[in-house]
């Protein structure tokens, strides 16, 4: 079986969906040895796979032209790993598209007019020409159902796996001294800090945690450090930018508590990268999170603070009490069983 991956994000992008392309793709060759891996690339680029890419660079390659080399690859199937199969892939090789989720959709404020159309035309094409549709979480899929008219029994959930190194931090855990709420996430306005840190300023007095809040600069980055300035919190939270893997698993692992305010997500890899650690977490209460956490997690309403600031002091004053269980998510998550689930995807195209 030779299947080929749409590898753009694989190569170039290092958050969320560059990280899904290259644990997926590395899960498939650990596990898979029947499954032959060609990556489809922008330009050249160094792997221990076989990489088809454009000689001239074009912009367009991903979307109109990269049918021709994916023919001459001889692969037998075609998975778009980021919500696009490109319009013209040849009608005999099938097809699957990974949907992460649609919330261009369900948030439009937060995306530019262009964006969205274009996610848009994208997804419903996908959606439209693809023969198996991979979702990575119930919630994506309700919401797909909701938007666009869809073959059901082509949707599939096929959850996210996390990087590996976490398992093994697990194991060699050293719990810090210092006691900390932890945040990793872009600096985005749907990512919530701003309602974070004003949760944290609510009660911070009262307890001797800090916040420690990472991720790379977004659109939300400049306000939500203002807001740390304006509320006095400078020596009790710290914000850490462009931080690489290894740091930022650690400073996951040595924090007494996870916090996910964001107000959406396709699926939300850091609350299981979280439950991984076995760390208590406080999440906004939204659908993806009470999927994820089975309805055993510690909600509140995103919009609100004063909701926030009373779980971080419940937590921080009795730390002990809270205890959860999330055995059911981690089988679900184990890379060995999402290889397995692919594999038996791609077979039943063939």
């Amino acid at each position: 079986m030779k299947v080929g991956f749409d590898a753009k994000r694989y190569f170039h992008n290092f958050s969320g969906l560059g990280n899904y392309s290259r644990q997926l793709i590395s899960d498939l060759s650990k596990y898979q040895s029947n499954i032959e891996i060609v990556l489809f690339n922008v330009k050249k680029a160094n792997s221990n796979f076989r990489v088809f890419h454009k000689s001239k660079i074009n912009p367009l390659w991903r979307t109109i032209g990269i049918g021709k080399s994916v023919k001459n690859s001889g692969v037998n199937l075609f998975h778009g790993l980021s919500n696009e199969i490109p319009i013209d892939i040849p009608k005999n090789i099938g097809k699957i598209v990974t949907i992460h989720d649609v919330i261009y959709k369900e948030f439009p404020n937060y995306y530019p007019k262009i964006d969205r159309e274009i996610y848009h035309l994208k997804t419903k094409w996908s959606l439209k020409v693809a023969d198996k549709i991979i979702v990575t979480s119930n919630t994506t899929r309700d919401n797909i159902l909701k938007y666009y008219s869809v073959d059901e029994s082509k949707l599939l959930t096929v959850y996210q796996a996390v990087n590996p190194i976490l398992y093994e931090i697990k194991k060699n855990r050293n719990r810090e001294v210092v006691q900390y709420f932890f945040y990793h996430s872009t600096f985005n306005h749907r990512k919530n800090h701003i309602n974070l840190v004003r949760a944290f300023g609510l009660t911070c007095q009262q307890h001797n945690w800090n916040l420690v809040l990472c991720g790379a600069k977004g659109n939300a980055f400049e306000e939500t450090s203002k807001e740390i300035e304006n509320l006095g919190l400078g020596s009790r939270v710290t914000v850490k930018t462009n931080v690489k893997n290894e740091e930022l698993f650690q400073l996951l692992a040595d924090s007494s508590c996870f916090v996910y305010p964001s107000f959406q997500e396709g699926f939300g890899i850091p609350l299981m990268e979280a439950a991984v650690l076995n760390l208590p977490m406080i999440v906004s209460d939204i659908q993806i999170f009470r999927e994820l956490t089975n309805n055993s997690g510690n909600y509140f309403n995103p919009n609100s603070p004063n909701e926030l600031s009373k779980l971080m002091l419940q937590i921080s004053s009795n730390l002990n009490d809270y205890k959860q269980d999330y055995t059911e998510i981690l089988k679900k998550i184990n890379s060995q069983f999402i290889s397995n689930q692919l594999f038996n995807i791609y077979s039943d195209l063939l």
